[in-house]
């Protein structure tokens, strides 16, 4: 390509393509993101540090300088995140971070006509909070992640409104967020706080406008796996850091609209796969998002639900483990019945 940033010709030759700072410590006017289509090969955004945004169609045998047509953008704001849809060629996302500027708004737009045309997706997100990264959710294209300079937000109906997400996690500038394709876990990178995991968001993918609307649903269930657990002796010097695991077992997530009315029926059990039953579990009756995790037991005191609100968490170690095969989750609420398999390796 040629020089995609607005980068003077005569200062390139003085310092070799890049312009640095007075100090020489920080070089300016490069390419800081790019983003190749998973739908079409050689489709390929990119933004700059000094405000640019342009897009190649044909693998760069010519570039598109699109930052022109972003309403509302101020001159030169630092392109911190491009992200090429996975459901429609023409789409993309881009945030933009000007607080070296004084400028602590968020700025997070969408295309999607190729760059023609842009819409800020900003108006839900608080205003003091500038943007390191957006990403589309691979599975729901509703489902959008932001990490802002102070905390992970999410939006699921496509960036009209954000929630923040919480549950534990810091407030903390999140620098890059990512969907594992395969187990669906939401990997979140933060600057000071670590890595953190989200293990299994297909309950958040799962809620749709149509989800969302109805009053209970019982989501798909991840196949687990049993461990045979077994300590050791490493001694790996005094500093060493652990975090929590996520709860063995397979975790179980439904969705309520409202909570239910006081004598309404409210059951979740485990059959297998000759339909006898082998564990009932103690879930939450909490309006919106709950999970629950079955130990993989087949008796004995089942696990605490874990939701919007739960008691005090009580562990069960009694009772043996059930077999590897198939088993079916089944949650009844009033007159109706939701059913799920699972699969225990």
């Amino acid at each position: 390509s040629p020089d995609l940033s607005s980068n003077d010709p005569e200062k390139q030759k003085e310092s070799g393509g890049v312009t640095p700072d007075n100090t020489g410590a920080e070089i300016h006017c490069p390419i800081y993101t790019n983003s190749e289509s998973p739908l079409k090969q050689g489709l390929i955004w990119i933004g700059t540090d000094d405000g640019l945004v342009q897009l190649t169609r044909d693998g760069g045998g010519t570039w598109s300088d699109l930052t022109g047509n972003i309403r509302g953008l101020p001159p030169a704001s630092w392109v911190t995140r491009i992200e090429a849809s996975h459901f429609a060629e023409g789409t993309a996302y881009a945030c933009f971070d000007r607080h070296r500027w004084d400028d602590y708004r968020p700025y997070v737009y969408k295309t999607e006509d190729f760059g023609r045309t842009w819409v800020s997706l900003s108006s839900g997100l608080p205003e003091v909070g500038y943007l390191h990264v957006v990403r589309e959710d691979p599975v729901n294209p509703d489902l959008l992640y932001a990490g802002t300079e102070f905390g992970l937000f999410l939006s699921f109906d496509g960036g009209k409104e954000w929630i923040p997400f919480r549950n534990g996690f810091p407030t903390v500038a999140v620098r890059d967020v990512q969907v594992h394709p395969r187990d669906h876990d939401l990997l979140v990178g933060t600057h000071g706080r670590g890595l953190w995991v989200l293990d299994d968001i297909s309950p958040l993918q799962g809620l749709t406008a149509e989800t969302l609307a109805s009053d209970c649903s019982l989501f798909d269930i991840r196949p687990v796996t049993m461990f045979s657990m077994k300590g050791n002796s490493m001694y790996s010097g005094p500093h060493a850091f652990t975090a929590p695991d996520p709860r063995p077992g397979a975790k179980i997530s439904y969705y309520l609209k409202e909570k239910p009315a006081s004598g309404t029926r409210f059951a979740l059990t485990v059959f297998d796969s000759e339909g006898n039953s082998v564990q009932t579990l103690r879930g939450s009756r909490s309006k919106g998002l709950n999970t629950v995790t079955w130990n993989l037991r087949v008796q004995g005191e089942a696990p605490e639900a874990s939701g919007p609100s739960q008691g005090r968490r009580r562990r069960s170690f009694g009772g043996s483990y059930c077999y590897p095969g198939e088993y079916t989750v089944v949650l009844e609420l009033g007159e109706a019945r939701f059913e799920k398999s699972l699969t225990v390796r």
